[in-house]
């Protein structure tokens, strides 16, 4: 039988470990109230990224594409408890209109390439 756990170390002995934190929120009030609380979420987001505490984040779509009120957030943070910490901050969390789950993610593999043209001031992340 395989040590799965020892297979699994090797591996990530083998690469840079990277710990961020997957967010995943689910609507669990109306969609309107949602829309109600949507501009001081994003203003949370976009400090949280501009400090680099949020690596990524946007909307899970549904099957169809479509906007149904979920998300999905990517932290920079020590701990699972410094997560929530900030969550508080978030409207759609203080007022209950999202629930979240907060998981540790071990980034193992993967690149991120980014493209700045300093003249046009335009950047792309790929």
């Amino acid at each position: 039988m395989v040590d799965l756990n020892s297979e699994i170390d090797r591996e990530m002995a083998q690469s840079q470990r990277l710990r961020l934190w997957a967010v995943t929120a689910t609507l669990s009030r109306p969609m309107g109230e949602l829309e109600a609380h949507l501009a001081g979420h994003f203003a949370f987001v976009r400090q949280q990224c501009a400090t680099g505490t949020i690596f990524a984040a946007g909307p899970l779509l549904s099957e169809s594409e479509e906007n149904v009120g979920n998300g999905l957030m990517i932290f920079r943070a020590e701990t699972r408890q410094d997560v929530l910490d900030l969550l508080e901050q978030d409207p759609l969390y203080a007022q209950g209109v999202r629930e979240y789950a907060v998981a540790a993610w071990q980034v193992n593999v993967g690149s991120i390439t980014l493209n700045v043209d300093i003249g046009s001031s335009c950047g792309s992340v790929c």
